[in-house]
């Protein structure tokens, strides 16, 4: 047989439903199982099933109950009729009977609910509270401030050096102006050759000299490499901004990982609870059930974010282990850039001074000219002499004030430099400042959610809105127990409430005055006050009820006169249901039954006959 199919209306209310339930045996072995729940709306079948099979259920649920809530209010199965009765005081079983007839199992699904997400939040508060985040945003604030004084004497000296640049500028301009231009105007004159040749010997002397600084200092620009030093500068600048995207990385890591585990914690706390509903692999509800489905899935969600985990911390030391090399990029980079600042005054200098000596070979050449053609020139020599004096002098100036130009400039841009890093750190640090502002209104929140969370709970504790409902329906309960039992019953039925131990005492009071805890009482007893206070809870209750009452084999331990007595109980209980099927292999039941169902077995086989 591959597929089977079961169909029974039901009557609520006054309203005609149809559950239909149709399980299939699939190719692989597995069975697909399908429910449909229907309204009879002017004479035809309307849908009401949910979305999904168990949204469907739920409203089975809410309309006619569940197994469990058939037994407690309709059957009293064989041997187990005094059930609820045999609790003692130290038991909280009855306490939950009555939470659950009165319908306050809301109460506990709430408690528990708000449970979970209160001891979520006191975990997450416990890591709020493990940092100072006041002491880090007043340190921040702290840091702040220093850099901002800082800032503002940068932004000074930053002024400051502006203007001597602007001077320096001035100062080699006015320099230059200076220089006077070497006009041959003189006349043919007589000229002292000793002058001129030690003129040329001064002029030779100082080519020479300045020749051999130029050659120098070219051989320390050569020594520079240059090319290999702006390779290098490339790479530095690279491996800085490596360096730097590398700590992005880390930092992010750093964050997805604090979430995973903040999720792991979750979740595994939610696992913790599912994992202790009970659940069968012979049973096939529970491998539907909601609660074993959500616990499976979350057991798969934790490996794979445990998973997640270790590949984000493995991923975090691999980048930190490869950081390492360019942890001191910026050193590096600093240091290459000073070596090219000092290759940049070598080149300017050596062009400087190549410019003078070949200005000094011009002199000498026009000086050897001028003594092969006019030994009269020599005053004009002379004064040409001082010219060029004045011309080195003023020169020697231009290239000094050039000289302290460049020094000014380097720390210019150094000033610069500091005041962008301060700018970078303040930007940085008040970004910080935000996140711990925040970290502390979160803390706050959490801090209220908490409290208001342990508020809540005590009110939805069973101890507490709970105990109240019940504790006043104490005196009802036992005003319907009197009505159901009458006068033809030889003792009466009290529920009586502890305040103390918080539980509920059952007590059976006689006629001459004496009272007696239910345990301490008779079969008989016991029977008839089981029947007697589940009818009376069935009248109170707030969940669905059946109109059919069964007592299945709870006669054995009544004599006849007994039995006359339950006579007079079942009457009543005619007048509460519509149907009330007693079981019993006692014969005297039948003396007071409308209606009599015998079962008959023979040659194996059972046969069911009306009366």
């Amino acid at each position: 047989m591959d597929d089977c199919k079961g169909v029974i209306t039901l009557e609520v209310n006054g309203e005609l439903w149809r559950v239909s339930r149709r399980s299939t045996r699939g190719l692989q072995g597995g069975t697909s199982t399908k429910v449909l729940l229907e309204k009879r709306v002017d004479g035809d079948w309307q849908s009401e099933a949910g979305e999904t099979r168990t949204d469907t259920d739920k409203i089975i649920r809410r309309l006619i109950g569940n197994f469990d809530d058939l037994i407690v209010s309709s059957i009293s199965p064989q041997g187990r009729i005094a059930y609820f009765l045999e609790s003692g005081l130290e038991d909280t079983f009855r306490l939950e009977l009555l939470s659950r007839f009165l319908g306050l199992n809301v109460f506990k699904i709430q408690y528990d609910i708000a449970n979970r997400t209160s001891n979520d939040d006191e975990v997450l508060l416990k890591q709020y509270k493990q940092i100072d985040y006041a002491t880090i945003t007043k340190n921040y604030r702290d840091e702040i401030d220093k850099l901002s004084e800082s800032l503002v004497d940068f932004e000074e000296d930053k002024i400051y050096l502006s203007g001597e640049l602007e001077q320096f500028s001035i100062q080699v301009a006015t320099l230059k102006a200076m220089i006077q231009e070497v006009v041959d105007d003189t006349k043919t004159s007589e000229y002292d050759r000793s002058k001129l040749d030690k003129l040329i010997v001064q002029l030779r002397t100082q080519r020479n000299a300045e020749e051999k600084l130029w050659k120098d200092e070219t051989d320390r620009v050569a020594k520079f490499q240059v090319g290999n030093l702006h390779v290098a500068r490339d790479y530095a600048s690279h491996h800085l901004l490596t360096w730097t995207k590398m700590s992005k990385d880390i930092q992010k890591i750093d964050a997805d990982i604090r979430v995973a585990q903040m999720s792991l914690k979750k979740d595994r706390s939610r696992v913790v609870t599912l994992s202790k509903q009970p659940w069968s692999d012979e049973t096939e509800i529970c491998h539907t059930c909601a609660f074993y489905q959500e616990a499976d899935q979350l057991r798969k969600e934790i490996e794979e974010i445990e998973s997640n985990v270790s590949r984000l911390q493995a991923t975090r030391a691999n980048l930190e282990k490869n950081s390492i090399p360019f942890s001191n990029s910026e050193l590096e980079l600093k240091k290459i850039e000073d070596q090219i600042d000092e290759l940049n005054k070598l080149e300017h200098s050596v062009k400087l001074r190549k410019t003078t000596f070949e200005k000094q070979d011009l002199q000498i050449d026009k000086i050897q000219g001028i003594l092969q053609e006019q030994d009269r020139e020599a005053q004009k020599i002379d004064a040409l002499k001082q010219i060029k004096e004045s011309n080195a002098e003023v020169n020697r100036m231009v290239v000094s004030k050039e000289v302290e130009k460049q020094t000014a400039t380097k720390q210019f841009n150094l000033v610069e430099y500091n005041v962008s890093a301060h700018t970078r750190r303040i930007t940085e640090l008040e970004e910080k400042v935000r996140q711990s502002e925040e970290s502390l209104v979160k803390l706050a929140g959490l801090e209220q959610s908490v409290a208001d969370y342990r508020y809540y709970l005590k009110c939805m504790h069973r101890e507490g809105i709970p105990y109240t409902i019940i504790s006043s329906y104490i005196d009802i309960i036992n005003d319907e127990i009197q009505k159901i039992v009458g006068d033809y019953i030889p003792f009466g039925i009290n529920f009586n409430f502890d305040n103390e131990k918080r539980s509920i005492a059952i007590n059976l009071m006689y006629e001459n005055g004496t009272t007696n805890p239910i345990e301490l009482g008779s079969g008989m007893e016991k029977m008839i006050a089981a029947i007697a206070i589940r009818a009376a809870l069935v009248s109170i209750s707030n969940i669905p009820r059946c109109s059919l009452f069964i007592i299945d084999e709870s006669f054995g331990q009544l004599d006849r006169e007994n039995i006359a007595t339950v006579d007079k109980l079942l009457d009543h209980l005619k007048t509460m249901f519509e149907n009330v099927l007693l079981i019993s292999h006692v014969p005297d039941v039948q003396d007071f039954v409308d209606q009599t169902i015998t079962i008959d077995t023979s040659s194996g086989y059972s046969k069911i006959n009306f009366a």
